[in-house]
């Protein structure tokens, strides 16, 4: 029973430091980056592990408080370790649920400047020929301005309506609008 009661102890312990403290590293963002046209990273929402600190803490505090129970009421250490076993899955499954549905809350401001292209924006900074200026575009509701550079390398004044066309790197590419 003992070995029961320090598993659950042990669980517990590293579960409320996990909580409290810790950051699960573990968890899994899908990235993708392009480095052929551009060098932005997008990160899809994220996931939660199945090796996550918290899930495995529940796993071992369960496995160690349904067995040193079962123990208790006298049943043998392979009826303890099944009970346990059963708990520990269980309780585990429930963290493991919790926190993904704790993740799928999060919101992410993070906003591609793939989403840019062919939006109509405004010349914030004149962009110079050859030479990089500044537009500003309304984008899921949010102004962001963007360094950009003319299609085919002419000047766009500030104030000058402009399309986004595409991206290069972390630069739009956009032509005047007439």
């Amino acid at each position: 029973m003992l070995i029961f009661v320090a598993l659950a102890f042990v669980g517990l312990l590293g579960l409320v430091f996990s909580l409290l403290f810790g950051h699960d590293h573990e968890v899994e963002h899908e990235v993708s980056v392009d480095h052929d046209t551009d060098h932005d990273v997008s990160h899809d929402a994220p996931t939660v592990s199945l090796f996550s600190s918290k899930v495995i803490f529940t796993f071992i505090m369960g496995f160690g408080a349904a067995g040193s129970i079962a123990r208790y009421n006298d049943e043998s250490i392979i009826s303890s370790s099944v009970w346990g076993l059963g708990s520990a899955v269980t309780l585990s499954l429930i963290m493991y649920g919790l926190m993904a549905l704790l993740y799928k809350q999060q919101a992410s401001s993070i906003i591609s400047t793939k989403n840019a292209v062919g939006k109509i924006g405004n010349v914030t900074v004149t962009i110079s020929a050859q030479s990089i200026g500044e537009v500003g575009v309304t984008i899921d509701g949010s102004y962001l301005t963007y360094n950009a550079k003319s299609k085919d390398g002419s000047e766009i004044l500030h104030g000058r309506t402009v399309e986004v066309l595409g991206v290069a790197g972390s630069e739009l590419i956009v032509q005047s609008k007439s």
